[in-house]
């Protein structure tokens, strides 16, 4: 290969990569703490917090965090579960329970999971489908009396699948 051919050949490729480059560096930002400093991750835009507090001491709580970009939907719900109120060691089980449920309340069709890291957490992800043909990553870990799911749910684009999985691989819970 001649050196005309050559610089030729990296200049299309870098052509290539700026034309990439933008769609996915927008989704780059800081990660987003929560207010309560329980977890942090990082939103492709400034998440909305929807809060629903606990009615007595015997209820739970849950807060939805959610932003949307280019046609994806990025969440995290966090549910706060009493105190005093014992919650199960989370297992495989009790994880396959949730997501099972999900399915369930959702109308969609769980069609995998499997084991996802998360720091010292145990957790599982689902990948769910509907009859539009959208997609969402779900993925669901207990940490003492909080239960955190992390999703996102996009119609069949790579663009979007790319900036939902950085957002799934960016959480973390502090301290684990």
């Amino acid at each position: 290969m001649g050196r005309t051919t050559t610089v030729q050949m990296v200049t299309a490729i870098a052509a290539g990569l700026a034309i990439l480059a933008p769609s996915w560096t927008a989704f780059a930002r800081p990660p987003y703490t929560s207010p309560e400093r329980d977890f942090s991750v990082a939103f492709p835009a400034a998440p909305k917090i929807d809060a629903h507090p606990a009615q007595n001491q015997d209820a739970s709580a849950y807060w939805i965090y959610s932003a949307e970009r280019h046609g994806g939907a990025f969440l995290v719900r966090v549910d706060q579960y009493p105190a005093g109120i014992p919650v199960p060691e989370p297992t495989r089980r009790i994880y396959e329970l949730l997501l099972g449920a999900h399915a369930k309340e959702s109308s969609s069709r769980l069609i995998s999971i499997q084991s996802v890291p998360l720091g010292a957490f145990p957790s599982l992800q689902g990948v769910f489908t509907d009859d539009t043909g959208a997609i969402e990553k779900r993925r669901v870990v207990m940490a003492g009396h909080r239960l955190y799911q992390i999703f996102y749910t996009h119609a069949e684009r790579t663009e979007v699948s790319m900036a939902g999985e950085a957002f799934l691989s960016s959480f973390r819970i502090p301290g684990r």
